[in-house]
């Protein structure tokens, strides 16, 4: 438990860590992962050393105070309650961090707890004293509160408070994204239609074309393909453009559950580039539906990209993906052994690194900790040394997961010296 590993000082003050990476997506894992045990209500943790980490600590419990409860329950209203006293300390322990990137960051890390918290208002008095685009991540977390919570007028309110129009699309795509994967319908209408809006009234021409094709993509995973085929017919003729929107169409065709039609689309790109993202949606989709043999299809012209070394991890590391979403352990484990071996046979470490990084993203540690061994040079290490960690946390072995964090130099050392 992260409990017991926060009493070790030997453990906890010592361990080096290379970037935030380690403390935004391992931690919160443990976090979710270790439940009551951790003991929320009686840590009381002297922030006199190494503050930056028992800070993210406290965050991140304060994350799960937030969320460990049914809605509206009593449970969950205490669970705010102590959210925000956590929060609060961490807030206040924040003042210690001398970098003032750092302290900027930390600061919307807590504004963001705040608001999943309930404490809006609180949210967004850090909001103001951020940058633009820190800033955007909060009015994000303080939309999709508001929109959870019905307050639909104070959700657009808060998208429309991010200043720059090109911010703002990003914004919205990405509060309509998370909308859409929570069921909310009517949050993720809100979301892509005040994007819509603000694109239409971007005056930069390049800036214009990103925010659309930002929102096409955001709609083509809901099923919808009306802007991303206005866009395919808008470029006609210029080879960049059009065959991205028309990736994007097949895509939503897909996942619109128009998977001849997707496929007519696909049989149409000559670039690899533009085949991948399709054929995923198109296993995705299928496997979804229970058609296992129209997926097996999709999965095997993935594994056709092996002729060309370029792309042969990426579309190799897709399959895996989509077996391991949805529970082919088996097909992701055979799929896994035929990467390294090819990997091995090209001498590629850089190869054998996305092996090892598939291996910990499907939840074989064991084999990704064997396949780290393979790789010699540093610098290749550390991102299958962060998954490999970061999925040791998601199985609740908090000790297994510090002890596997990248060991670079903490460059925190002298910003958090008592």
């Amino acid at each position: 438990m992260l409990a017991d590993v926060l009493k070790r000082s030997d453990c906890v003050w010592n361990v080096p860590f290379a970037t935030d990476e380690f403390e935004n997506t391992i931690l919160p894992d443990i976090i979710k992962t270790t439940g009551k045990g951790l003991g929320l209500t009686g840590m009381q943790t002297e922030l006199t050393r190494r503050t930056f980490l028992v800070l993210l600590c406290l965050m991140c419990l304060s994350g799960r105070c937030a969320h460990a409860a049914p809605p509206n329950s009593v449970q969950q209203q205490e669970n705010r309650s102590e959210a925000k006293r956590l929060t609060s300390q961490a807030l206040s322990a924040s003042g210690k961090i001398g970098d003032p990137s750092l302290l900027a960051n930390v600061r919307s890390q807590i504004a963001q707890v705040l608001a999943r918290a309930g404490d809006l208002q609180g949210a967004k008095v850090i909001a103001d004293t951020l940058d633009d685009d820190l800033k955007a991540e909060v009015l994000i977390a303080i939309a999709a509160a508001k929109s959870s919570a019905g307050d639909l007028a104070g959700a657009q309110k808060a998208l429309t408070d991010v200043a720059d129009g090109l911010k703002r699309v990003k914004a919205a795509c990405k509060l309509a994204a998370e909308r859409f994967q929570a069921g909310d319908n009517k949050g993720y209408l809100l979301a892509v239609n005040t994007g819509l809006d603000t694109a239409g009234k971007i005056k930069d021409n390049l800036e214009q074309i990103s925010a659309l094709f930002d929102i096409a993509g955001v709609q083509a995973h809901s099923g919808k393909t009306t802007l991303a085929a206005e866009l395919e017919s808008v470029f006609k003729g210029n080879p960049l453009f059009e065959n991205r929107a028309a990736m994007i169409v097949a895509i939503g065709k897909a996942y619109g559950r128009d998977v001849a039609g997707a496929q007519r689309k696909l049989a149409a790109f000559t670039l690899n580039d533009y085949k991948v993202p399709v054929l995923e949606a198109i296993a995705d989709v299928l496997l979804r539906s229970g058609d296992k043999s129209g997926a097996n299809a999709a999965i095997l012209k993935l594994q056709s990209f092996e002729q060309f070394p370029l792309f042969r991890p990426i579309a190799m590391a897709r399959i895996v993906q989509i077996l391991a979403k949805h529970g082919d352990a088996a097909g992701a484990k055979q799929t896994l052994k035929l990467m390294l071996k090819l990997a091995q046979t090209d001498g590629d470490e850089m190869e054998i690194e996305q092996v090892a990084e598939s291996q910990a993203e499907a939840g074989d540690t064991g084999g990704a900790t064997q396949t780290l061994a393979l790789i010699a040079k540093a610098s290749n290490q550390f991102e299958p040394r962060r998954k490999i960690a970061r999925a040791k946390a998601k199985a609740g072995d908090a000790p297994g997961a510090l002890a596997m964090a990248p060991h670079d130099p903490d460059p925190y050392g002298k910003i958090l010296e008592a």
